[in-house]
């Protein structure tokens, strides 16, 4: 099968995402320093702080060269998505991962700064119940991710299916139910708009960062940091599956 061709990564788009990643690693170091400089050494609570704080911001700047030294995002592949033959296209795994490690470990630090605290008066415990309930809430995001409930970016093509995996879950349609397929002006997105309602497969509803809609009829994928353009992915996928819809109901879909 021909695949759409592959983009360099270069341009604002890639330097976008370098110098978030930088001025975050800069904010970090500087943090850690206020910490290291001001808070005596036995004040633990403020020292893991600082120890999950420096952990973030050497991810970031790790990341941040790693994207520097990237010429090319994922191009698509092809693959096995439940036992059938699928083409692959999936986002940079790296800043996904980053997501996943980041969450852990911020986490861990909320559970540790309550385990802290049973140590202290009633009124410093009653306090670490709210670093408590947010390290939780974090380590069951990064669980999600882990026990496959939330996916790092990507589309599936099988024989049957159009396939969306995103951070909040998976959404999927026929590939007959294809009314139209186009890049957004941004270039960051492409959307798949389908005939009949979107089969969704949410993540619990606390650990989503947008409300889903069911049954709504598209499909929006983010491909910022996959190997090709938004129109030239869009552009395969209409020659691949053909959309059933009329050219009066597509122009009217673009609006």
């Amino acid at each position: 099968m021909v695949l759409p061709p592959v983009s360099r990564f270069r341009g604002w788009s890639k330097w976008q995402h370098v110098l978030t990643f930088l001025a975050i690693a800069v904010g970090a170091a500087f943090f850690v320093t206020v910490i290291v400089v001001a808070v005596p050494r036995d004040v633990l609570a403020m020292q893991l702080v600082a120890a999950y704080t420096a952990f973030a911001g050497l991810a970031c700047l790790v990341l941040a060269v790693a994207l520097v030294l990237t010429r090319r995002m994922p191009a698509g592949r092809e693959a096995t998505l439940d036992g059938e033959p699928a083409v692959l296209f999936r986002a940079w795994p790296l800043q996904w991962w980053f997501d996943v490690a980041t969450d852990a470990a911020l986490g861990t630090l909320g559970v540790l700064v309550f385990a802290l605290a049973t140590t202290s008066t009633t009124e410093l415990l009653l306090w670490s119940l709210v670093p408590l309930a947010v390290g939780l809430w974090f380590l069951a995001r990064a669980g999600l991710a882990l026990t496959g409930r939330r996916h790092n970016e990507a589309l599936w093509l099988t024989e049957r299916e159009v396939v969306h995996d995103t951070d909040w879950g998976r959404e999927r349609c026929d590939r007959s139910d294809v009314a139209d397929v186009f890049g957004t002006e941004d270039g960051g997105r492409v959307l798949v708009v389908v005939h009949t309602s979107v089969h969704r497969q949410p993540c619990p509803r606390p650990f989503r960062r947008k409300e889903v809609r069911v049954g709504t009829d598209d499909m929006g994928v983010d491909c910022s940091l996959m190997g090709h353009t938004s129109d030239d992915l869009a552009r395969w996928l209409l020659e691949t599956v053909p959309a059933t819809g009329s050219r009066a109901d597509r122009r009217r879909l673009r609006r």
